[in-house]
């Protein structure tokens, strides 16, 4: 496991520690064990190499990114999300003219 987080921010280390301690509580609750394992801290460690690429793949200007793309929202609050949208978007070009 050391090999694996060799090179990685303390902050990340941090956090994996901590869901991993978080999963071993879950698993205790429901009647496990409720000591962290190296599997714990394995698969946490892929889960946030995961979430930490995600989120630093580029994001290009042309790209149109949807609410409904990064949350889960209910089909009828997605045209509510969207007019919203617009009316900051127009409000925005609005004051660029004056």
């Amino acid at each position: 496991m050391g090999g694996r987080l060799a090179g990685k921010s303390p902050a990340v280390i941090r956090e994996i520690v901590e869901r991993s301690k978080l999963a071993a509580v879950l698993r205790g609750y429901e009647g496990g064990d409720a000591e962290v394992s190296i599997d714990d801290l394995t698969s946490i460690a892929d889960m946030v190499e995961s979430h930490a690429a995600l989120a630093q793949r580029p994001v290009r200007r042309t790209s149109r990114r949807y609410p409904e793309a990064l949350f889960r929202i209910p089909g009828d609050q997605v045209d509510l999300i969207e007019s919203i949208s617009y009316m900051i978007k127009e409000s925005k070009d609005s004051g660029k003219e004056a």
